[in-house]
């Protein structure tokens, strides 16, 4: 049974146990959808169908994506966890977000049922924990930026990819084999089920890798930062890299990612700030030799719009979420992703 199964199926017993309504997982089409029973009898029974949303982990850090994924949906749908703090029960509550997480967390308010629970604590038996997957690590995470980037990387020797993704060979034997495991590769190198690899990527770099490349927040006297750093071609993400492709928005606020953090820092007068705008992080990888295996650093914007501060609307990221998702499906290139520009 895979993990998304089981946190769905654990967190129905729970329900069913704190509320004694009937609840299952139904199959309809490849979809997964939840239906709960209200009522005693055949009679008076009745049936309400929700569809899924399953974000194994959630955390402050990515709480953003995990509401991004449920309002990209057309239909009702309900949040699957792992598990929810009080915090994050009240921010999914506030949002009118339902969910439900294995320990028996819950909020419901459709049809009739209002239902919300929430500070039980997750038992020791019933955390349900997938094997240690090292392809989703922090060395791993700065793997499949290359991967997603373009599928072309997973081909090429693993010297060379160990080499551009600055970890090591054996680093990139072990997510490969990672990969496999999962059914996120095939025994050919090709990349398959794109979207929940980036789901899964997306989660890996929050929580493993973005806190290796932290190496400050700053402020600029200079109320043109953002146009003259554009003007000498650093890689910039966050908001301030958003506006390349959100029209009609104007950024205070923005990541930078360099390998020349002090020469940034004094040519451009930047000081110590805890509450700067201007946050600089670690490039994590080199730029590859070929011209068509070049990395897109639009993942990055759009992994870091979901998971820092920043004052984009609701309405602006999902416009960017749309940009890097076609149909729901992932592209195999991310030029494909911006196809609808």
């Amino acid at each position: 049974m895979k993990l998304e199964e089981k946190i769905i199926t654990g967190a129905l017993k729970k329900f069913t146990e704190y509320t004694n309504l009937d609840c299952s997982l139904v199959e309809e089409t490849g979809d997964q959808r939840v239906e709960i029973l209200q009522g005693t009898t055949n009679v008076n029974s009745k049936s309400i169908i929700l569809d899924t949303v399953v974000v194994p982990h959630i955390t402050s850090q990515n709480i953003e994506w995990a509401l991004a994924k449920v309002r990209n949906t057309n239909s009702e749908v309900i949040l699957f966890t792992r598990y929810l703090t009080i915090s994050l029960s009240e921010l999914l509550h506030r949002q009118k977000i339902q969910f439900m997480d294995i320990a028996g967390n819950c909020y419901i308010n459709t049809a009739g049922i209002l239902i919300y629970i929430s500070g039980k604590k997750l038992a020791a038996q019933d955390d349900y924990r997938e094997k240690t997957n090292l392809a989703f690590n922090a060395a791993g995470a700065a793997v499949l930026f290359l991967y997603l980037s373009n599928s072309l990387f997973a081909s090429l020797p693993v010297r060379r990819v160990a080499k551009i993704a600055n970890v090591s060979k054996a680093t990139v034997s072990l997510v490969n084999r990672g990969l496999l495991r999962s059914e996120f590769i095939t025994e050919e190198k090709t990349i398959i089920k794109r979207q929940q690899l980036f789901e899964r990527w997306l989660i890996a770099f929050n929580e493993q890798l973005k806190s290796k490349l932290f190496l400050g927040k700053y402020s600029s006297d200079n109320e043109n930062f953002w146009r003259d750093i554009r003007a000498e071609n650093e890689i910039i993400s966050g908001e301030a890299g958003a506006v390349n492709y959100i029209n009609g928005h104007k950024s205070y606020i923005g990541i930078i990612y360099t390998n020349n953090s002090d020469a940034l820092i004094k040519s451009h007068k930047l000081f110590p700030d805890e509450n700067g705008v201007i946050e600089i992080r670690r490039k994590f990888w080199n730029d590859s030799e070929q011209e068509n295996l070049a990395v897109d650093i639009r993942l990055l914007v759009y992994a870091d719009i979901m998971t820092t501060r920043n004052n984009l609307s609701r309405e602006q990221k999902t416009n960017l979420r749309n940009l890097v998702f076609c149909d729901g499906k992932i592209s195999d290139t991310v030029d494909e992703f911006f196809s609808s520009m």
